[in-house]
């Protein structure tokens, strides 16, 4: 759900050209009635960057409890201003949602845990780099399912493989990411991004959401304690 009435009817529609967020609206209704309320994603992008208000005020009124709003990506790196109000924003969605009993999350959101109470950072930020692993139809073992990567015939294979140890620390094998200021938190980024035409838009992101997160620490844990 990438937004709300125009928007969506225009971005989502039918093979007939039909609107659909009507039925979408109706369908998560249903689907929260049935006890069935797992979240949703949205893909934030120019369209809906200023629409945080809006968005939460729908989502809240069907009852959903989780939004993940997920970053742009595999896209050509933009000037300064656009990460700033792109980052801008997601800070907006997630301190929105929390004040509306809204869960946010997304992959970007991993970058908090740096700034909660327990220091809960993880040793990982992409799942591809130890954190998970993809099962192929064919029962083969591979780290994920959106890169070119070794396939092996049993977990044992897979978790005892040179592949998966260097994925683990990944970002000490990348030179550019050598003695960047947020090299031991981003971890190398999405692998299938950083593998791609489009990585140094990826570092770019990282680097300005770090930087609007630890602006906003005080901000950050306020929301957290007193919602």
């Amino acid at each position: 759900m990438d937004g709300i009435t125009e928007f969506l009817n225009r971005l989502r529609k039918y093979r007939n050209g039909k609107p659909s967020f009507r039925n979408v609206k109706n369908n998560l209704k249903q689907f929260v009635d049935l006890g069935l309320n797992e979240g949703i994603i949205m893909v934030l992008n120019e369209n809906n960057m200023d629409n945080t208000k809006e968005i939460i005020s729908h989502i809240k009124a069907i009852g959903i409890k989780f939004l993940a709003v997920e970053n742009l990506r595999f896209m050509h790196k933009r000037n300064k201003k656009f990460y700033k109000e792109y980052c801008n924003s997601l800070f907006e969605y997630y301190i929105t949602g929390l004040r509306n009993d809204i869960s946010i999350g997304g992959q970007w959101s991993r970058l908090i845990n740096v700034f909660s109470k327990d220091l809960n950072c993880r040793n990982y930020y992409c799942g591809a780099n130890g954190g998970i692993f993809c099962v192929r139809s064919s029962g083969r073992i591979t780290a994920c399912h959106t890169i070119s990567a070794p396939k092996f015939d049993s977990l044992n294979d897979f978790l005892n493989s040179k592949y998966f140890k260097d994925g683990i620390r990944r970002n000490y094998l990348i030179n550019e990411c050598r003695n960047c200021e947020i090299e031991g938190i981003c971890m190398g980024n999405c692998r299938s991004e950083n593998e791609s035409l489009y990585k140094e838009s990826g570092c770019a992101f990282h680097k300005e959401m770090f930087r609007n997160l630890l602006s906003n620490v005080i901000k950050l844990k306020d929301v957290n304690k007193n919602g």
